[in-house]
């Protein structure tokens, strides 16, 4: 995806955000429009250092975003 210089981030940037980023919003559509759902997150870093890592949310089953 291209990325205007200004809004660039370093890889290390990245990682410092990923680390202290708690929440995030799934927004996600339906019939009567789109529907954001706050999920709580964990980033577990690549373990070899080579990639970014991964965003683990935790969805409960009775939220309808499950399906």
């Amino acid at each position: 995806m291209y990325t205007p210089r200004h809004f660039a981030m370093t890889d290390e940037h990245v990682r410092s955000l990923l680390a202290t980023a708690e929440t995030a919003q799934l927004v996600t559509a339906h019939e009567t429009g789109p529907v954001a759902t706050l999920l709580p997150l964990t980033w577990r870093p690549d373990a070899a250092g080579e990639g970014l890592g991964s965003l683990v949310f935790h969805v409960t089953r009775v939220n309808p975003v499950w399906k």
